[in-house]
C-alpha cells in the first residue's frame, strides 16, 4: 500500500516527524531506517479517511502508550475538514498494530467542527 503521509515518533519521544519534514531536515536516511525497523517490530496506527475522501496515514511509534493513545482517541486531532464543510471527514479505518499484529480495527464517523486535542509535532 502507498501511504499519503508517514509519521514516526521522534527518538526523544517529543512528538512526531513526517517523511517530507525529515527529508527537508536532512534526516531522511535515519527516518528510512526507523521506518523499516518500527514497521515490523513497533507499534503502528493506520488512519484511512472516510466520507468519500481517500487518504491514508501511517504512524510508527517506539512505545505502546502513544500508539494506543492515538488509536483510542488521539486520531480525532488528525481529522480533516474538506472545503467549507463544518463536518470532518471521519475515518473508515483506525487500526492499531503491535509488533506486526492487528490488535484492533474500528471506524470513526465524522464529527462537527470543535476543538480537538493537538498531537505534538516537530517543527
Amino acid at each position: 500500500m502507498s501511504w499519503d503521509r508517514i509519521w514516526i515518533e521522534t527518538e526523544d519521544g517529543s512528538g512526531l516527524i513526517e517523511r517530507s519534514e525529515a527529508e527537508r531536515a536532512g534526516h531522511f536516511e535515519q527516518f528510512s531506517d526507523d521506518l523499516i525497523r518500527l514497521y515490523d517490530s513497533g507499534y503502528v496506527v493506520v488512519l484511512v479517511a472516510g466520507k468519500n475522501f481517500r487518504f491514508d496515514e501511517l504512524f510508527l511509534f517506539r512505545t505502546a502508550g502513544l500508539a494506543r493513545d492515538l488509536h483510542h482517541h488521539g486520531y480525532r486531532s488528525w481529522e480533516s475538514f474538506i472545503g467549507d464543510s463544518r463536518e470532518e471527514c471521519g475515518f473508515q479505518e483506525v487500526t492499531l498494530y503491535e509488533q506486526g499484529r492487528n490488535v484492533k480495527t474500528k471506524s470513526a464517523p465524522s464529527t462537527e467542527l470543535k476543538e480537538a486535542p493537538q498531537y505534538p509535532r516537530t517543527a
